[in-house]
């Protein structure tokens, strides 16, 4: 489903990309997506990043060395400081996005294993989800096995295949699905 973007003020992309392109640390106010909350905080960035209709700046607070995302459009203030920003020395942009972090959130490679009807199948074939996807045709659809990343997006994708996929392994993947389906179940059956 294509989403509206959200908006960005123009001014804190433009410091935002200044702070990148000139090393320098920022001193920003941040809406937190899950919390009622604004924190202040002192970022170090690292670079800038579109995922889907969010633009997202990604760097570590104040003098941590972990590397997190903050959805752009969030930001109530941004200030450029000018102190030099603090970069962790092992830090690389493309080994980051390989690692699956822009699916937000840890995620490990987990072996799906699933049975897929034929027109998913089909689909499937087009555009596999890993590089060692295959597919074992059956008379009434295929089995599925793929090396993929444990992330929301994968169950995401998963529960918008619903009714042409049924997830066999991993057993713990399989049963967050059903406790979705059966909450999703349980709030379409409540009257209006």
């Amino acid at each position: 489903m294509n989403l509206i973007a959200p908006d960005i003020k123009a001014e804190h992309l433009d410091l935002l990309q200044r702070a990148l392109l000139e090393d320098l640390q920022l001193l920003c106010l941040y809406q937190s997506a899950n919390k009622n909350r604004v924190h202040e905080l002192t970022l170090n960035p690292l670079a800038l990043v579109q995922r889907g209709q969010i633009t997202y700046l990604v760097a570590c607070a104040d003098t941590f060395d972990d590397v997190r995302l903050y959805a752009v459009h969030r930001f109530e203030t941004v200030t450029i400081k000018g102190q030099p920003s603090r970069r962790p020395v092992d830090f690389d942009l493309p080994d980051y996005i390989q690692s699956g972090a822009m699916q937000f959130g840890i995620s490990q490679a987990i072996q799906l294993r699933a049975w897929v009807d034929p027109a998913l199948s089909k689909r499937l074939r087009e555009t596999p989800l890993s590089e060692d996807m295959t597919l074992i045709v059956e008379p009434e659809g295929a089995r599925l096995s793929a090396t993929v990343n444990d992330s929301w997006e994968l169950k995401w994708w998963l529960l918008s295949q619903a009714g042409a996929i049924r997830v066999d392994e991993p057993t713990t993947l399989r049963q967050a699905l059903i406790d979705c389906q059966r909450q999703s179940l349980a709030l379409h059956d409540t009257p209006i």
